[in-house]
């Protein structure tokens, strides 16, 4: 398994991509006014992460609101849907309505499968503490 991990595990220089991927999603968002924040999370910042694995990111309009409203958080991912169809290096957009909501995309760029959540700042706060427990 750790041989495994070892040949697979997420390189610097994808981790990079990622970080260009959230800033220009980043620059998106702010162009078309909806405010937050965007975060990297998940695999790509707990160091558990491999060539293979998305994207997950967090966009966070109130740090203090563990998790938003159903009916505020679907209107936020339904405009967060509208600015990335319009992008040329998004496709396959999607919504997902589950348990957390959010917008799913390929990344034509990156090469990387996208989840974007709206609020899901227990997910931003498990990825910080298996980070450090997985450099540790």
């Amino acid at each position: 398994m750790e041989k495994y991990y070892d040949n697979n595990k997420q390189g610097m220089e994808l981790f990079r991509k990622k970080i260009e991927l959230r800033d220009g999603v980043q620059q998106l968002i702010s162009r078309d006014g909806m405010g937050g924040c965007l975060h990297l999370c998940g695999s790509s910042m707990n160091g558990f992460g491999t060539f293979s694995s998305d994207v997950d990111m967090a966009l966070v309009f109130d740090p203090n609101v563990p998790s938003m409203p159903k009916t505020k958080a679907r209107r936020a991912i339904t405009r967060l849907y509208t600015c990335l169809s319009r992008q040329a290096f998004c496709t396959n957009v999607e919504m997902v309505f589950a348990k957390v909501q959010l917008v799913k995309f390929f990344d034509s760029i990156s090469q990387c499968d996208v989840d974007i959540n709206i609020n899901n700042i227990v997910g931003i706060k498990n990825s910080f503490l298996l980070r450090s427990i997985s450099f540790s």
